[in-house]
């Protein structure tokens, strides 16, 4: 019933500039929002025009051909808020999607997209791409690094997700014998504490380290101390 309506729209009313540029700016001052109305004319003037073309030079004879942004400066409405509800219009149905449609659409779209990537050339991309397809494909790759190790390390047993521990490490420094504790190591950090950050600050991370280092048996705590100064020096090194 839509498409009879739309035809029947099209088949009366033969599409002309200057008519079409007074219906646009009287719908503009009535709505100044999305409405199916506004689209079906953005439609109509963007598919007239394409057919006449959208050169903006001067043509050999002097004049100058009328282009869809004409259009849009003519009716007063900005060209991205143009092609963004251009992008909700569904022409075949006459209608407008729903952000659930228009989200699905997208991802498809995206998705065509990058199965066009080559792997030998991991930077270059493909025509039509966008900075919405490159954050979909980014969050997409780091799903699919998530999934990869919940797969190798069963994550549900691991103690990354263990909020006990994460609450002892957050634990404020309360007792006397922590205060204590805490201005003695301080003294020792001083001659070879990292210039220009607060001692204090390099306390409160060295303490946070011991506290760790006590969540492993006592016989093991030396050695597991070690270790982890050797990793530290990696990452200072940038070599993880």
């Amino acid at each position: 019933m839509a498409k009879d309506r739309k035809d029947l729209i099209v088949s009366t009313r033969p599409w002309n500039y200057e008519e079409a540029v007074k219906v646009g700016k009287e719908l503009m001052k009535q709505y100044h929002k999305l409405s199916l109305s506004v689209v079906r004319e953005l439609y109509a003037a963007r598919e007239a025009l394409s057919h006449t073309g959208v050169r903006k030079d001067l043509v050999p004879n002097g004049t100058r051909l009328i282009s869809f942004e004409d259009y849009l400066n003519a009716i007063g409405v900005a060209k991205r808020t143009a092609y963004n509800w251009l992008a909700l219009y569904e022409p075949k149905e006459d209608r407008l999607l729903t952000p659930e449609e228009y989200k699905a659409k997208k991802i498809v779209e995206f998705e065509k997209l990058i199965k066009l990537l080559r792997p030998d050339y991991p930077e270059w991309r493909p025509d039509g791409w966008s900075e919405a397809c490159e954050r979909y494909y980014r969050s997409k790759l780091q799903e699919d690094r998530y999934s990869l190790i919940a797969r190798q390390e069963h994550f549900e047993q691991l103690d990354l997700f263990n909020r006990h521990f994460f609450e002892n490490l957050q634990a404020p420094i309360a007792s006397p014998e922590d205060i204590l504790h805490f201005s003695e190591l301080k003294e020792k950090i001083k001659p070879i504490a990292y210039p220009g950050i607060p001692v204090q600050k390099q306390t409160h991370a060295v303490m946070l380290i011991e506290k760790v280092i006590r969540d492993f048996p006592e016989k093991d705590r030396k050695g597991v101390a070690k270790a982890l100064a050797e990793a530290t020096m990696l990452i200072a090194m940038e070599e993880i």
